[in-house]
């Protein structure tokens, strides 16, 4: 039995690698142009030389009504949660 050719991810570089993953991701995605909102590591997925999947790495949501539901949060306690987050963030220290 022959293997699989391997499955290699590159990080994309240059405008026309960003340009081709984004023109891709609205093209296949079911959410199509959803906007995006802060920072986004692209990545392609490829084999023997095509791009065969894409992957985005982005930040997580600060407030996500169905996460909160389903780890059994009620609005009181998310919005302590959040708080508590804010409080512990580097990014929220006084300068």
């Amino acid at each position: 039995m022959r293997a699989a050719p391997a499955l290699i991810v590159r990080p994309l570089r240059g405008v026309l690698g960003r340009a081709r993953f984004d023109r891709l991701l609205v093209e296949r995605h079911d959410l199509g142009t959803a906007p995006s909102v802060g920072d986004f590591l692209r990545q392609a997925v490829v084999r023997e030389g095509p791009w065969v999947a894409l992957l985005v790495w982005g930040p997580a949501a600060l407030k996500l009504r169905e996460r909160e539901k389903w780890i059994g949060w009620n609005a009181a306690l998310a919005a302590e949660r959040r708080e508590a987050h804010r409080a512990e963030s580097p990014l929220s220290a006084a300068a």
